[in-house]
């Protein structure tokens, strides 16, 4: 027998010596404590966030790697291969990717051929337009808490070589450089066929848990938190921590919650809203430019948006200072203007209202309110040149038997349940950064039902860092001004508004610098792709504006960036038909303020509906 054979049966003996010694399969235990999965408290990730993240150990020997949580039907681990190619485009800096290891090579005759992974999870798949490429492996995880290890081996999962995620615009795209960890539990186990043709059946991982006896449930309490403000993430397989849930939660016998109304609100406090004098607008829930009284959505950690009809982002963004841009399909705050400011600062809203119980006669409401300061998230290269914030609502159009998704810009405010042996979901309204003590809470194989915090407090008691605004006696057009006695109270621009003024130049000017700079680096690669886009830009009609008293105007072309210098492709209105990915149909209608934008390629409609570049 060649020495480089026996080397290879001796090192499959030794693993299989070593798992087989690590692993300790106890059976099913209703009596286990949950388990705490860990959250990292030393890092973030995400070019469009920042996230908190899990981070689970895989492979043999382990590896520790970053994971979103996730309703995907299988776990997804990110090969360290899909940064290494050359037309890899990972967001950095990068986090700890996977690197094929023992347990893997033991058993890779057992690996799928790759496939498309546009066909990987709907969940996931569809909501971020994936292209790429992934297939279906074995391989272990290894669960660490304080109290000790646990391993579940003959554990199925997959692993991406490429995958991308895409935008309206194909320009725009980043490869995905963090797993999905897996909370499915509708069936135990599931089946590929493997590179020699062999039918390959392994355990999905929630269930593998249950069955090794390690958790007393096929279940979860997960609160995402928040990485700005820092509000920890908070897992639990088995049962939850009751101090993140602070309402009574709203019950579903599926994996759907139906929405029946979206609604700006402020706490306490003057109105930051230009629009509204009391900060109090309702009816945004609509569809193709109608309010309407419903809508089914998934609540989806996986995901990053709140994934909504068109007419209902459009709805919220008017009475916002924002600016939608086509090429993300997402809008951006106009971060120099002082409304900005006041909104993302002080106790003001998104209200999202809920069937409580779809199967309780009685049909009572229950909202989950969602503080603008985590609706103020920051875009990073390699999707912009520059940092750039900007407020999640995608608008989007499911494909045929898909549905909406709330994903992880809502469950930052709101915690989610689920027990799969009952066929309960549950979502609730969870707290802020000053979050009351841990108190975990186990969650029974025939547990129907969840348990809000005991003497829980009101949402913002736990966001003591928004401070209410007080009206601007001296400012008839409604502007508010902070409750801090130090903050100006005189006629005319505050302090802060000139400060502000003076802010958003210089970051004009250091963001037009960044783009140069970005664009002198690509040039010469992509110097046919930017002589097209810079001729489309000398020849762009100019924006129309309204100004507070309502009159349209022509806006400076020049006061926003442009896009980054990539390959010119024309981009359908939004009206017609739409190039592959784009997300939704119908048309934008005029947003918030426009003027004074820092955002960059971004885009405007005039009052016919027709989009221009700014």
């Amino acid at each position: 027998m060649p020495h480089s054979t026996l080397r290879t049966s001796s090192l499959s003996i030794v693993l299989l010596s070593a798992l087989a010694r690590a692993s300790v399969w106890t059976g099913i235990n209703t009596n286990s404590d949950p388990w705490n999965v860990e959250y990292n408290t030393s890092f973030t990730v995400g070019p469009d966030g920042p996230w908190n993240v899990a981070v689970i150990h895989v492979d043999y020997a382990d590896q520790l790697v970053p994971m979103f949580p996730s309703l995907a039907e299988k776990t997804l681990v990110i090969s360290a291969a899909a940064c290494q190619a050359q037309t890899a485009n990972c967001p950095l800096p990068l986090p700890a990717l996977w690197q094929k290891g023992g347990a893997q090579s033991l058993f890779a005759w057992q690996n799928s051929n790759p496939y498309n992974g546009s066909t990987w999870d709907s969940t996931v798949s569809e909501p971020l337009n994936v292209t790429g490429q992934v297939h279906d492996i074995g391989n272990r995880v290894t669960l660490q808490s304080p109290s000790g290890q646990g391993f579940l081996d003959l554990h199925g999962m997959s692993a991406s070589e490429n995958m991308t995620v895409n935008y309206p615009d194909s320009r725009f795209s980043y490869t995905m450089d963090v797993g999905q960890l897996s909370m499915y539990g509708g069936s135990s186990n599931w089946s590929w066929t493997s590179t020699n043709g062999s039918s390959i059946t392994w355990n999905r991982t929630l269930p593998d848990a249950y069955t090794a006896g390690y958790i007393p449930s096929v279940s979860y309490g997960l609160h995402i938190g928040s990485a700005e403000p820092n509000v920890s993430g908070s897992l639990y397989w088995g049962g939850y921590d009751s101090s993140r849930c602070l309402s009574s939660p709203i019950v579903s016998n599926n994996q759907l919650v139906e929405l029946v109304d979206v609604s700006i609100g402020v706490d306490s406090g003057a109105s930051p809203f230009p629009n509204s004098p009391t900060g109090q607008i309702h009816g945004l829930l609509q569809v193709n430019g109608a309010q309407i009284n419903n809508v089914s959505a998934m609540p989806n950690p996986g995901v990053p948006y709140m994934y909504l009809p068109g007419s209902t982002c459009d709805a919220i963004a008017a009475h916002l200072p924002v600016t939608f841009n086509p090429f993300m399909g997402l809008y951006f705050w106009n971060t120099s203007q002082q409304s900005y400011r006041e909104i993302v600062k002080s106790p003001s809203y998104l209200n999202f209202t809920f069937v409580r119980n779809a199967s309780d006669p009685s049909f009572y409401r229950e909202s989950i309110r969602v503080p603008f300061a985590l609706l103020n998230l920051t875009m990073q290269q390699p999707l912009v040149p520059s940092a750039a914030s900007y407020f999640p609502c995608k608008p989007y159009n499911p494909a045929d038997g898909s549905t909406y998704h709330l994903g992880r810009a809502f469950l930052q405010a709101a915690f989610l349940a689920q027990n799969w042996q009952t066929s309960k979901l549950w979502l609730a309204q969870a707290p802020g950064p000053d979050t009351p003590l841990v108190n975990v809470k186990r969650v029974a194989a025939t547990d129907d039902f969840l348990t809000p915090m005991t003497n829980a407090p009101q949402l913002f008691d736990t966001w003591t860092m928004l401070k209410p605004l007080r009206s601007s006696v001296s400012n008839p057009t409604n502007s508010t001004t902070p409750t801090d006695p130090s903050a100006s109270t005189s006629t005319g621009l505050s302090a802060g508004a000139k400060a502000g003024t003076a802010v958003g130049v210089v970051a004009g000017v250091v963001a037009l610098a960044a783009l140069a700079l970005f664009a002198l680096r690509r040039r010469k690669h992509r110097r046919r792709a930017a002589t097209a886009l810079r001729a489309e830009l000398d020849g762009q009609t100019a924006a129309y504006e309204k100004d507070d008293a309502g009159a349209t105007y022509e806006a400076d072309a020049g006061a926003a960036m442009a896009p980054r210098d990539v390959k010119h492709a024309p981009l359908s209105e939004m009206g017609g038909p739409a190039p592959a990915g784009a997300a939704e149909m119908e048309a934008r209608a005029p947003v918030g303020e426009l003027q004074g934008s820092d955002g960059f390629g971004l885009a405007g409609r005039d009052g016919d509906g027709v989009r221009h570049e700014l």
